[in-house]
């Protein structure tokens, strides 16, 4: 439970206000969590174009210092997005790279909300869209998922189960059952294939390459994402997201070794081996989907992780 303290704020004063609400809400309902949310980088004052946009977000985390650093983007319907290219030209990819960056630099978890209903009215709005939003959040290490919004797309102005609810409702059962290992792991870096050409300078600078991971050995195939996470005993693990909401994918990742392959279950949150001596990763993702793999040297004794997240 908690409050709502502000939407976007991104002018000085705002953020000003929103700290001492912040503050009010810590020192009257220390039980509760003050929540505000900063504006993504397609607002008209702050942007990558203008080179703007990091400055501003980085006030905005020193200025209200909140709890979690949460963020917005809804690219559907933008100008950089269409058809052919998808996400691929999409400055969400820099958004957050950036949050990933502050949320480290600052100890603050981060949060993603992501667009889940057909918000700029385009002709075309598919689930498998709204899925790899979600997951762009989680490949960056968001702790928290926040949808954008029910009205539209979950339920309609009658509160009747509209285009979207049984698609929400499954997923947000897989998140469920992988919350608790999502919850136990760092992310460590985020691969994209060659075909994310976001028109963001500092892209590079916010983002590894094949030559910076732990486990990959060649280059990754179109429309292919790859986060790498650790848990606190350095047991490594790897999303791997088809950002094509169109098809789905059969992919095969070359890795520097011979590992043991286990996938973190979707239905019961829980480890099972996959490859036991592989240099390979050989996946099929529907579209717009993800899969969460641990990998353990081959040498080792295997054994499966189990996480409890304490509530």
């Amino acid at each position: 439970e908690g409050y709502y303290i502000w939407d976007e704020p991104y002018l000085d004063d705002q953020l000003e206000e929103a700290r001492m609400l912040t503050d009010i809400c810590e020192r009257e309902a220390p039980d509760k969590l003050p929540f505000s949310v900063a504006i993504p980088s397609y607002n008209v004052k702050y942007t990558w174009g203008n080179g703007l946009f990091p400055e501003y977000l980085e006030k905005y985390v020193t200025t209200i210092d909140p709890p979690q650093l949460s963020l917005d983007y809804y690219p559907v319907g933008m100008g950089e997005h269409n058809a052919t290219v998808q996400f691929d030209r999409s400055r969400i990819w820099c958004d957050l790279g950036l949050m990933k960056k502050l949320g480290e630099k600052y100890n603050m978890p981060i949060w993603f909300y992501y667009q889940g209903q057909n918000l700029h009215n385009v002709d075309f709005f598919i689930f498998p869209m709204v899925r790899a939003m979600m997951y762009a959040g989680v490949l960056y290490g968001a702790k928290g998922l926040q949808h954008y919004t029910a009205c539209g797309s979950v339920i309609n102005q009658e509160g009747d189960k509209d285009i979207f609810f049984e698609d929400q409702k499954a997923i947000h059962v897989e998140f469920k059952n992988l919350g608790d290992t999502l919850m136990a792991l760092d992310c460590k870096r985020v691969i994209h294939d060659a075909s994310v050409k976001p028109n963001c300078e500092m892209f590079d600078e916010l983002h590894a390459k094949v030559s910076d991971s732990a486990y990959l050995a060649s280059e990754l195939p179109n429309r292919i994402s790859v986060s790498e996470y650790e848990d606190k005993y350095g047991n490594g693990y790897m999303l791997v997201l088809n950002r094509d909401y169109m098809e789905e994918k059969a992919i095969s990742l070359d890795l520097n070794g011979n590992y043991r392959i286990y996938e973190i279950s979707k239905t019961d949150g829980l480890q099972y081996l996959t490859a036991d001596a592989t240099q390979k990763i050989c996946l099929t993702l529907a579209a717009g989907d993800a899969t969460l793999i641990r990998l353990q040297k081959s040498s080792e004794v295997p054994y499966t992780i189990e996480y409890r997240l304490s509530k």
